[in-house]
């Protein structure tokens, strides 16, 4: 027993007692006596751990041991829930092989501490202070306020679940009804998970334009302020059912009004490179295809769309448990692709919206039809996405996360804790950690090869719309509507003001004449121009290509989702919504 010190000196001295000097009553009086002493350092150790989750191990004796530096309180900072799970481990060389050796009790000791020590660590945790120092009546049995060595297996074990059980709830309750955790994720799923559609919309339409440039010359600071705008215009008409203000205010949980937006240094597929690097990374040649451009260049850098994120800069603890680093970093990656996604989608629609000027050129629709086929089925493939990611994805991953909290915040008031189910925090990371694990999954995020035949697919996408937009720029059809719009507000005008020209027929007569007649010069103007540029060789080779791109880029798509189903089941509702009825398989020859 001599080398030995701690868990391990009282081990051997047990060792010692039961079988070197079994028998020998007057060698085990001398035993008993060595472990009642030696003992008592380490029986200080760990009450103080249990009743409080404070370590004061100069020496290294004690069953528990700190990674970090400083076993003082942080006051609220310094760990997340990053390094939660690792913040203190089990030395199993000092675990007292009598009573302390069962894996269940080892978990409960490591984890009663850990709790007391968040629960500090916490700046309003006084009322739990004091609820935990005090004995309580738990289930008839009274809580002793310390374990001694002699003690048997059982009584130990007891009073270990007890003071276990007792952390846990106080740890639970600051965190889910002190800091209102829900409220936070809420807000997470709100705006980082695109849950607030008029969000987007009214963001977009204020800060587009600027957006559309590459990031390094977007001013930050006006695109922070749309930002704050367009989330008070969203707030001003959320209806929540939980009260914002509060007593007390570090307490208050994550806000819309604490977002602050960022600019990655690198687009999604190279941040997602980056994370697969060990698989081989992402490999996506010539990303930016197809090279055919009828109308210029689209910008060659990282664009603002591409590298706006949302972020929080403060998250307190012990809300940083669940939301860390790490968490953060996963709803950033998931906002990206949202936000891209919709984006193009976005785009797309404008398009239809601009092509709508068109459908009076009755002569033209024929050759028009290869443009608004590609059209439609690049939109067609973009709300797909974007419901299967929405709708199939996230929202029910959403609905199990929610229904798990709000068990775990049932159980608080429970006597009796749940044998299943969310009953602690470390059940709450879990829980929250396979929210977005599932989440990054069934988006793609995790699959090299499907993510970088979407970025080509949605990259096409984009490029194609920023074509249409100068084709439809180069053919002045805004223009002449702008301008017929104009007239048509002048002559009402006029006749507000002077209802007497307006009154004969033969002033209605001409006036209607002249109306017609300009109609059907603009629309003759309007044909010629649009089919010059239709019949021009460099448009029609432009749209083919387009075409081509896109359908070998969805035919690999469809055909990675339809491999994959047997390692992604969830990807079997994207295939079926993109091919539902076998058009996309045939036409590639994949039957």
């Amino acid at each position: 027993a001599a080398p030995h010190k701690g868990g391990a000196l009282l081990n051997s001295l047990h060792s010692l007692l039961m079988q070197d000097y079994a028998g020998d009553e007057q060698g085990q009086r001398a035993l008993e006596f060595l472990l009642e002493k030696a003992s008592i350092p380490y029986m200080n150790m760990l009450n103080t751990w249990l009743n409080a989750g404070l370590l004061n191990d100069p020496y290294d004796e004690f069953m528990v041991e700190s990674r970090r530096e400083s076993h003082q309180s942080i006051q609220g900072v310094g760990y997340d829930g990053d390094d939660w799970k690792d913040l203190y481990y089990i030395r199993d060389i000092h675990v007292l092989a009598n009573t302390l050796s069962d894996e269940s009790v080892k978990h409960q000791v490591l984890m009663t501490g850990k709790y007391w020590n968040a629960v500090r660590d916490c700046q309003y945790s006084d009322d739990v202070s004091q609820e935990r120092n005090s004995t309580e009546q738990m289930d008839g049995v009274e809580v002793a306020s310390t374990i001694s060595y002699n003690m048997n297996f059982v009584t130990i074990k007891v009073q270990i679940d007890q003071v276990y059980r007792k952390a846990s709830g106080a740890l639970l309750r600051l965190l889910l009804r002190d800091f209102r955790l829900m409220q936070s994720l809420r807000t997470l799923k709100r705006y980082f998970l695109m849950d607030q559609g008029d969000f987007f919309v009214h963001f977009l339409d204020a800060a587009e334009e600027d957006l559309v440039h590459e990031f390094e010359h977007v001013s930050r600071g006006r695109i922070q302020y749309l930002l704050a705008m367009s989330v008070q215009l969203t707030e001003q008409y959320e209806d929540d059912d939980e009260p914002m203000s509060s007593s007390r205010g570090q307490c208050a949980p994550l806000t819309a009004q604490s977002i602050r937006c960022t600019f990655s240094s690198e687009s999604l597929i190279d941040h997602l490179d980056a994370l697969h690097a060990e698989s081989g990374g992402i490999k996506v040649q010539d990303s930016r295809t197809p090279s055919r451009h009828a109308y210029g260049l689209a910008n060659k850098g990282l664009t603002g769309i591409e590298a706006f994120m949302l972020h929080f800069p403060v998250i307190s603890f012990p809300t940083s448990l669940v939301i860390s680093e790490q968490s953060l970093a996963s709803y950033q990656l998931l906002f990206r692709h949202l936000f891209f996604a919709k984006h193009v989608e976005r785009r797309l629609v404008n398009i239809w919206l601009d092509q709508q000027m068109m459908k009076e050129l009755q002569s033209l629709r024929k050759a028009l039809g290869p443009t608004y086929c590609l059209r439609q089925r690049m939109l067609h493939f973009m709300q797909n996405l974007i419901y299967y990611m929405m709708y199939e994805v996230i929202e029910p991953n959403w609905l199990e996360l929610e229904t798990a909290v709000r068990a775990g915040e049932e159980s608080i008031d429970d006597r009796e804790q749940p044998q299943y189910g969310t009953r602690n925090v470390d059940d709450i990371l879990d829980v929250h950690d396979e929210f977005l694990r599932r989440s990054l999954e069934e988006c793609l995020l995790t699959d090299p090869d499907l993510i970088a035949t979407l970025t080509k697919l949605m990259s096409t996408c984009l490029l194609f719309s920023d074509q249409m937009k100068r084709f439809m720029t180069k053919t002045k059809i805004f223009e002449e509507k702008t301008s017929l719009n104009l007239e048509k507000q002048r002559m009402q005008q006029q006749s507000v003001i002077n209802p007497d020209t307006m009154k004969t027929n033969r002033a209605l007569r001409k006036n209607l004449i002249a109306i017609r007649d300009e109609r059907r010069n603009r629309l003759a103007r309007q044909t010629a121009r649009v089919e010059r540029e239709l019949t021009n060789e460099s448009y029609k080779r432009m749209i083919s290509r387009y075409d081509e791109v896109f359908n070998d880029n969805l035919g690999e798509f469809v055909m990675q989702l339809k491999e994959g189903r047997s390692r992604n089941w969830h990807g079997e509702n994207l295939f079926l919504r993109l091919d539902y009825n076998g058009y996309v398989t045939k036409s590639m020859g994949m039957d």
